[in-house]
C-alpha cells in the first residue's frame, strides 16, 4: 500500500489528544453526600468495570475515527503493478487536431468533443498521476510530464491545424518522450496511451503498430454525423501562358465524397473583380471537371479563389490561387555555325512577345543566362565542360533548353551534354527512311497547334538525320521519322529540354523551309516561360522558384493581413526558391494569398491546406480493435463515440483507491461513539 499524500501521516501525533482527555475526564470523581455508605459501595463495586469497559469503548471509537480520518486524507492505495518500485504512473494523452476533427459530431465539432472527453479523463485521475498530453504538433513544450492543472490547462491551448500524424509515429515519440524523462531522474511506473482520433484511413497508419505488453491503451474512435465531404480538390489553367487580349480557360475539379450524387452544386470563382457562378453535378464518391472562360485584360499580379458550399467540412471549400502575365519572354540563342543562325532569330522576331539576344558559343559567360526563359543551341559541333555546366545549373534553376547539333558534331562531348539533360545520345548519322511519319498531337508540346490531326504526314525534308539512342533516357518521341527513330524528343525530367536530331546545315534538308519548323521553335519558346507554380500546399516539400528577387540580402518574406512568416529561404543557380514544408509554416500559416517580399512586393504566393484530409473513409471500432489485436498489443480497450462525448464512460487502469472506505470507517466509529455514549447509561 502506497499514499498519495504521507505528510498528512504525521497527524497521528493528534491521536493524544483524546487519551489525554479520556485521562483527565473521565477520572474525575464527584462527591455525593448520604446518610448510609453501604448501599453507595455496594453499587460502586457493581458498576466500576462496566464504567471502565464503556469509557475504553469510547475512546477506541474516537481514536480509530481520527485514524480513519488521517489515513483517508493520505489517500492509500495499490498501485496497478507492485514490482515496480515506486515509479510515476503517467496518462499519456494525444488529441489529434488534424483537420477531419473538424467534422460536426452530435454535440459539437469532434475536436471539442475529445477535448472534454481528456478533460473528464484527466479530471478523474488520481492526484499523484503525471500527465503527457500531445497533439499533432509533436514539440518540446508537449514532451513535458505535467500535472492534473497543468494538463487540463494545456488542452485549452490545442487548435485545429494542418499537421497529420499517423498513430504508431505518436506513440514513438511518447515513448522516446519518456526514456529521457527517465534519464533525467523522473522514474517512470505504469503508462497509460489515451488515443482520441477520429482514425482516418489514410493517415492513422494502424498497419504499422508495434507489439508492446507493458503499457495499456486506450483508442477512442469519434464518428462524425455525417460521413460526407464536398471539396475543391485542384485546377489549372488549358493554356500554359496567359497574355493579355488572350482567352484564358481556368479548370477546375470538384469532389463528392459522400454517399448521395448532389446536383446544381454552385461553385464560385473569383479572380480580382471578375466572379463568375457555375452549377455542377457530382455522383457519389467522385469528382466532376468543369472550367470557366474569360479574356486577360492586361498585365500584373493576378489572385483569385474558387469556392464549394459544404454542410459538413469547411476549412476546404475554398481553393486559392494566383499567377502572373508578363509582358515579354527572353530567349538567348547560342550559335556556332554562322549559316544557321538567321533562321532562328527570324522565327523569333514573328512575334514581339519574344527578346531576342544573340551569342556566339566563344562569348557566353554565365550572366548571358540571368532572367533568361529558353536557350537555344544552334549549330554546336563541341560543346566544352564549362557550356555543360552553364546548361545544367541553367536547367537546375527552371530555363529550358532547346539542342541543335551541328553538322558535325563531336559525339563524345555532345553526348556528355544530352545526359546531363536526360536527352538521348547519338549514336550515328541516318541517311534512309527519313521522312516524317507521325506527329504525337496528344502531346501537350502540341496541343491547339494544329486545326486538323494527319495520321500521314509523310513530310520529306531531310536527307540524313542523326540517329539517336532513346533507351537511355527519359525522353519523350514527339515527331517519328518512317525509319521509326525519333525526329523531334523532349525530356520528361530535366525540365523543358528538347532536341531535334537533325542539323539545320542545308547538307542535311530544307526542314527550316517548312511551317511545322517555326511552329516548334515558337512553341518551345512559349512552354518554356518560367512561371511560379498556380499554388502551393503547406507543410509539402515544394520548392517554390522566384524569379524576379532584388539584389537587398534581406530574406524573402511571406506576409499576411494578421501573419508574417520567413520561409526557408535557398539559391539554386540564378534563381531563389522557398519552401513552406515544416511544422513552423504549418503552424503560422493559414489557407490563403500572401504577399511575397523582400524591400518591396514581388508577387502573390496562394497556399491551400493538404486535400488529403478531405478524404472521410475512418476505421470503426471493430477495425482499430483488430490493428492493435494484429500488433500483439494485449492491453488494450476501444471505445467508440458517436452520439457525442457525454454519452460515454472512460475508466482508465487505476490504481486502488482505499481513502473512500476510510472515511465510510470515520463515519461508523462516530456512530458508534454517539450510541455509547446516548444509549449505555
Amino acid at each position: 500500500m502506497r499514499f498519495v499524500y504521507p505528510e498528512f501521516l504525521w497527524a497521528f501525533a493528534t491521536l493524544s489528544v483524546p487519551v489525554v482527555i479520556h485521562l483527565f475526564n473521565f477520572r474525575r470523581y464527584k462527591t455525593l453526600y448520604f446518610s448510609s455508605l453501604k448501599f453507595i459501595k455496594k453499587v460502586d463495586q457493581e458498576t466500576r468495570s462496566t464504567k471502565n469497559l464503556k469509557h475504553l469503548l469510547v475512546l477506541a471509537a474516537r481514536l480509530l475515527m481520527i485514524s480513519s480520518l488521517i489515513i483517508a486524507f493520505a489517500q492509500p492505495y495499490i498501485p496497478v503493478k507492485d514490482e515496480l518500485n515506486g515509479g510515476k504512473n503517467v496518462v499519456c494523452v494525444y488529441l489529434d487536431n488534424s483537420f477531419s476533427m473538424t467534422a460536426k459530431g452530435t454535440e459539437g465539432e469532434l475536436i471539442s468533443e475529445a477535448r472534454e472527453t481528456a478533460r473528464k479523463i484527466i479530471e478523474r485521475s488520481p492526484d499523484d498521476i503525471l500527465f503527457m498530453v500531445c497533439s499533432n504538433l509533436l514539440n518540446g513544450i508537449e514532451k513535458r510530464l505535467v500535472s492534473k492543472v497543468e494538463a487540463l490547462s494545456y488542452l485549452d491551448k490545442i487548435e485545429p491545424n494542418g499537421l497529420r500524424r499517423e498513430i504508431p509515429q505518436v506513440i514513438e515519440w511518447q515513448k522516446v518522450a519518456l526514456q529521457q524523462a527517465e534519464k533525467q531522474e523522473t522514474r517512470i511506473g505504469t503508462v497509460q496511451h489515451v488515443i482520441l482520433s477520429d482514425f482516418q484511413k489514410n493517415s492513422s497508419g494502424l498497419s504499422k503498430l508495434k507489439s508492446d505488453s507493458s503499457a495499456y491503451y486506450y483508442p477512442i474512435v469519434y464518428s462524425p454525423q455525417e460521413f460526407s465531404n464536398l471539396f475543391i480538390d485542384t485546377l489549372w489553367f488549358t493554356n500554359p501562358i496567359r497574355k493579355p487580349g488572350q482567352l484564358s480557360e481556368l479548370n477546375f475539379r470538384v469532389v463528392n465524397d459522400g454517399p448521395e450524387d448532389l446536383t446544381n452544386v454552385e461553385v464560385s470563382v473569383k479572380i480580382g473583380e471578375l466572379v463568375k457562378d457555375v452549377f455542377v453535378d457530382i455522383p457519389s464518391k467522385t469528382h466532376t471537371e468543369s472550367r470557366i472562360s474569360y479574356t486577360e485584360k492586361k498585365m500584373g499580379q493576378f489572385h483569385g479563389s474558387i469556392t464549394v458550399n459544404d454542410k459538413q467540412l469547411f476549412w476546404d471549400d475554398e481553393f486559392y490561387f494566383s499567377y502572373t502575365i508578363d509582358k515579354n519572354s527572353l530567349v538567348l540563342v547560342i550559335n556556332e555555325e554562322e549559316n544557321n543562325k538567321q533562321n532562328i532569330k527570324s522565327i523569333l522576331d514573328l512575334e514581339s512577345y519574344y527578346i531576342t539576344k544573340e551569342k556566339s558559343i566563344g562569348e557566353i559567360t554565365l550572366n548571358d543566362f540571368s532572367n533568361v526563359d529558353l536557350v537555344i543551341i544552334n549549330g554546336l559541333n563541341d560543346p566544352s565542360s564549362g557550356v555543360v555546366s552553364m546548361l545544367n545549373e541553367f536547367i537546375s534553376g527552371g530555363g529550358s533548353v532547346f539542342l541543335i547539333p551541328g553538322s558535325k558534331p563531336n559525339y563524345n562531348s555532345w553526348n556528355a551534354l544530352s545526359q546531363k539533360l536526360s536527352l538521348p545520345t547519338i549514336t550515328g548519322i541516318s541517311e534512309s527512311g527519313n521522312k516524317i511519319r507521325s506527329i504525337t498531337y496528344k502531346d501537350p508540346f502540341f496541343k491547339g497547334m494544329f486545326d486538323k490531326e494527319k495520321t500521314d504526314v509523310s513530310m520529306n525534308a531531310f536527307k540524313k538525320t542523326f540517329a539517336v539512342n532513346l533507351s537511355n533516357s527519359s525522353a519523350n518521341k514527339l515527331i517519328e521519322l518512317q525509319s521509326g527513330k525519333p525526329l523531334f524528343v523532349k525530356s520528361s525530367q530535366s525540365g523543358n529540354s528538347y532536341l531535334l536530331c537533325s542539323s539545320l546545315d542545308e547538307t542535311f534538308g530544307s526542314f527550316t523551309s517548312t511551317s511545322l519548323f517555326p511552329s516548334i521553335i515558337l512553341r518551345a519558346g512559349e512552354l518554356s516561360k518560367r512561371q511560379s507554380p498556380l499554388y502551393v500546399t503547406i507543410g509539402e516539400e515544394t520548392v517554390y522558384p522566384i524569379y524576379n528577387k532584388s539584389k537587398t540580402e534581406r530574406p524573402i518574406q511571406i506576409k499576411g493581413d494578421k501573419s508574417e512568416f520567413i520561409p526557408k529561404n535557398d539559391t539554386r543557380g540564378s534563381i531563389h526558391t522557398i519552401s513552406l514544408s515544416g511544422t513552423e509554416a504549418i503552424e503560422t500559416l493559414k489557407a490563403g494569398t500572401f504577399e511575397i517580399i523582400d524591400e518591396n512586393r514581388i508577387g502573390f504566393i496562394s497556399v491551400n491546406n493538404d486535400r488529403r484530409e478531405s478524404k472521410v473513409e475512418l476505421f470503426n471500432q471493430n477495425e482499430v480493435g483488430e490493428a492493435f489485436g494484429n500488433a500483439d498489443i494485449p492491453n488494450v480497450s476501444v471505445k467508440l463515440v458517436s452520439d457525442g462525448q457525454s454519452s460515454v464512460n472512460i475508466d482508465l487502469e487505476k490504481p486502488f483507491e482505499y481513502w473512500r472506505l476510510f472515511v465510510i470507517f470515520a463515519l461508523i466509529f462516530l456512530l458508534t461513539e454517539i450510541a455509547l455514549l446516548k444509549f449505555w447509561k
